[in-house]
């Protein structure tokens, strides 16, 4: 998935932009559908970044929310559809 090289460069805590009212992590600001892995109890959990009025979750490949706030570890996903 990652490139184990940029790796230093592509994790790191989300923080949000007030400005822009985005989560970003390392300057990217995420959109809804962008894709994003979060670690959770030393686990890295894959999946898509969505938004509803309660905020920002994270959709997991289990289709499990995890709600998402500044603060929390994460790095870039590359997502790959099966054929």
């Amino acid at each position: 998935m990652i490139n184990e090289k940029n790796i230093s460069t592509t994790r790191g805590k989300l923080v949000y932009n007030r400005e822009r009212q985005r989560l970003e992590l390392n300057g990217h600001l995420f959109q809804n559908g962008d894709w994003l892995e979060l670690q959770v109890f030393g686990y890295w959990i894959p999946g898509q970044i969505a938004v509803d009025t309660r905020g920002w979750y994270l959709l997991t490949l289990g289709q499990v929310g995890i709600r998402l706030r500044a603060g929390l570890t994460a790095q870039f996903c590359e997502h790959t559809t099966s054929s």
